[in-house]
């Protein structure tokens, strides 16, 4: 009989490639699409972990089908953009994964255009929205994760590791377009006067922390300014990349995390 073990552990388990769209300049598609298909194929007819969670109570097994089922469309996403290399890629398409990606945790997405805002800073009409927004399903609805995406890797300055990585990593006008979004939602956030953003450049991504003062924000709404010398703050993390193995088992405890606090309006 299998042992239990978490949906961590079976993501850790059956997701152990990585893939590196940055360096990757071809010659590693076939090798990348080799190890997905097989992954594919290992997770669809596995028997031993279905029998063991059909024992269990309904909501494990309910948890366990729709966790597979997000697993392996993210697999499948992932062979389309392999299979597409070469050929003009549409805007969007690290987008596009990380949203795949998040629904591995239960984490359902939508994309920033559905909502339009704008504000006013230094006597300028500011327009925008995120790549993504993660939305609480719970009876009042708030925003839980505004994700902001570059789609050039160029957006990173100079060398860095995991542990020497500082904002200054990044260009500064990267980061003062995506505090402008976390600014713009803040309102709407579950976690106001916090805002959590995530900073997508490609496929690494950077959780980010907004705070700014409830009098700060609307004196910005209204006059288009803090006053000095106040200031919000933001808060990053190092890049991690959600296709490397390594990286990945970092941010899964948070990305389950968010996933419960979206499906069950979790009090902050």
């Amino acid at each position: 009989m299998a042992e239990s073990r978490t949906l961590k552990q079976l993501t850790i388990e059956n997701w152990t490639f990585s893939y590196n769209f940055e360096l990757d300049k071809g010659s590693g598609i076939k090798d990348a699409m080799e190890k997905t298909e097989k992954a594919i194929e290992e997770l669809e007819n596995e028997q031993e972990m279905q029998e063991k969670v059909t024992q269990e109570d309904g909501q494990n097994l309910r948890l366990y089908y729709i966790w597979r089922f997000n697993v392996l469309n993210f697999w499948r996403y992932f062979l389309t953009l392999l299979a597409r290399w070469g050929k003009p890629q549409r805007e969007g398409r690290y987008t596009n994964l990380l949203m795949a990606f998040s629904k591995i945790f239960f984490l359902y997405p939508e994309t920033g255009e559905s909502v339009r805002d704008d504000i006013c800073i230094k006597d300028s009409n500011v327009h925008g929205t995120p790549a993504i927004r993660y939305m609480t399903m719970a009876n009042e609805t708030s925003q839980l994760l505004t994700v902001t995406e570059v789609k050039q890797y160029n957006a990173f300055r100079g060398e860095y590791n995991a542990e020497a990585f500082t904002f200054k990593n990044v260009s500064k006008k990267v980061l003062g377009q995506h505090g402008i979004k976390l600014v713009m939602e803040a309102s709407e956030s579950y976690f106001f006067p916090y805002v959590v953003g995530l900073l997508c450049i490609g496929t690494k991504i950077i959780f980010t922390y907004l705070y700014i003062e409830r009098e700060d924000y609307y004196r910005i709404k209204e006059k288009g300014c803090i006053q000095k010398p106040r200031k919000a703050t933001i808060s990053y993390t190092r890049p991690f990349d959600f296709m490397d193995a390594n990286d990945r088992q970092y941010i899964m405890d948070t990305f389950f995390w968010f996933g419960f606090v979206q499906s069950h309006g979790y009090k902050y």
